[in-house]
């Protein structure tokens, strides 16, 4: 198997502190009142929903604000100015590519404080179309191999899952990798120390996600990815400047995902 995997990022981000994970918080909100905006509030209906919770229970985001953030976007609770979903493009250091997802209430603001984070920190912005015709949006889907009995618990008790839910074993990955490769759509499936990431054709993504459901195999995250056609390596002097300038832009409270043609 080939390809890059989203283990990394996952990893670095479960070390966060309290005030990252309330970022983390607001921005999955977020991603939840657009989802139930555009589709609905119920997640059996609306598969953008469905992936949105999903990354809520990921991170332990508690019901109570899952519910609110699905009533904010269905209109049932006064929510203001209304969510939109916008993306920039942008070069950072070494001319790495860029595409910045980012949720707001006000555009204005967001590509006022975007314009000027990425100009700071020796990027600049693209024009239109300059970067995203170099990526293709696909679905992705992370298991995570079962460890010790502790890690299972939690994760069980996290999802709020049954006993008959788990995690997938090491000795099941060759069965498991025939199985999904039968399934429409699917890419790829890289396999490293940590687990699996499945990448399928988004519009498969749904469908994908609930065979896995139905094998009783815990899902870790999955959602949209957008990936860069043409790969690109950097000196490490260049990388060092490249991970300060996402840090940084990671930072900003309207920004949801950030992607690049970085190897």
């Amino acid at each position: 198997m080939s390809g890059h995997s989203k283990w990394e990022t996952i990893k670095r981000k479960k070390g966060a502190t309290d005030a990252a994970r309330a970022k983390e918080f607001t921005k999955v909100s977020r991603m939840i009142t657009v989802a139930a905006q555009s589709g609905g509030g119920d997640p059996n209906m609306n598969p953008a929903l469905a992936l949105a919770v999903a990354k809520a229970k990921s991170i332990n985001m508690p019901n109570d604000n899952i519910s609110r953030a699905i009533k904010r976007g269905t209109g049932e609770a006064n929510s203001g100015a209304r969510m939109e979903e916008v993306s920039y493009e942008a070069y950072g250091p070494g001319n790495v590519a860029f595409i910045i997802d980012c949720t707001t209430d006000n555009k204005n603001r967001t590509v006022s404080d975007l314009r000027s984070t990425i100009e700071k920190n020796g990027g600049r912005f693209a024009e239109t179309g300059s970067v995203s015709w170099q990526f293709k949006q696909i679905g992705s889907i992370l298991l995570e191999f079962e460890s010790s009995g502790e890690a299972l618990e939690k994760a069980k008790q996290k999802w709020g899952q049954k006993d008959e839910l788990h995690k997938i074993k090491k000795d099941e990955l060759d069965n498991f990798q025939l199985d999904i490769f039968d399934l429409p759509g699917i890419i790829d499936v890289i396999v490293d120390d940590n687990g699996i990431e499945i990448k399928c054709e988004y519009s498969e993504l749904n469908n994908v996600r609930k065979y896995i459901e139905s094998k009783k195999i815990i899902i870790s995250e999955a959602g949209l990815v957008k990936q860069s056609n043409s790969l690109i390596e950097i000196d490490e002097s260049i990388h060092q400047k490249v991970d300060k300038f996402i840090e940084v832009i990671e930072e900003l409270d309207d920004v949801q995902e950030i992607w690049s043609n970085l190897k």
